[in-house]
């Protein structure tokens, strides 16, 4: 599920990061690394869908974990 709600977007990955998710005209949406479980770069507004969406949610709990 992407959630595009931005002007801004990175072009291509950096050579450690791995795409996870991009909408169909090639926007990047999510992106993580390839080497460490410490690394995710969203672009997104998770607060948008937190209450009809289990998928945002868990991303959403795991962001307020890490903070």
């Amino acid at each position: 599920m992407v959630n595009s709600r931005y002007h801004q977007a990175a072009k291509n990955a950096g050579e450690c990061l791995k795409v996870t998710a991009a909408v169909k005209n090639g926007v990047i949406e999510a992106l993580k690394s390839i080497d460490s479980q410490q690394v995710l770069v969203l672009q997104r507004r998770p607060e948008f869908l937190v209450e009809t969406s289990p998928q945002i949610q868990i991303i959403f709990t795991d962001l307020i974990v890490r903070c």
